[in-house]
């Protein structure tokens, strides 16, 4: 049987200097933390500006609690990037929107029911040379 590769240097039993018992490090925060952070940020002058000049405009929309007027907003917002002149904002702000109504995507791989079954070296080798001439046959024909 082969050996295993180690990497890097196990863990000592006992005390080792990198182990971390304390938790996390003091003043840290969590992601979540952080955007709860990043959403009650006070809005610089300008945005106040025009996020009362939009409110105004759409009296019907903004018509429930500042919090969730100001969420609205900045949905708007994110909608808005959509448009923008920079093709990688704008792919972005689409990605970001998809991901929200429908979810992250998920690859899904199929590698087949033969393939699960076990082979030998030689057949394995076999199955990735058909494999390796069928791909081949596809590229010139392409």
């Amino acid at each position: 049987m082969a050996k295993k590769k180690q990497v890097g240097i196990p863990f000592k039993k006992g005390d080792d200097s990198r182990r971390n018992t304390t938790g996390a490090n003091k003043g840290s925060k969590w992601k979540s933390t952080l955007l709860k952070d990043l959403m009650t940020i006070d809005l610089s002058k300008t945005e106040i500006e025009t996020f009362d000049e939009f409110s105004s405009k759409f009296p019907g929309l903004f018509n429930s609690t500042p919090e969730k007027n100001f969420q609205l907003y900045m949905e708007i917002k994110q909608i808005s990037l959509v448009f923008n002149k920079n093709p990688n904002v704008s792919q972005n702000a689409i990605n970001a929107i998809k991901d929200r109504i429908q979810g992250k995507p998920t690859q899904i791989v199929d590698i087949g029911i033969e393939d699960k079954k076990k082979m030998s070296t030689d057949e394995r080798r076999a199955r990735i040379h058909e494999l390796t001439e069928k791909a081949k046959g596809v590229n010139e024909s392409n």
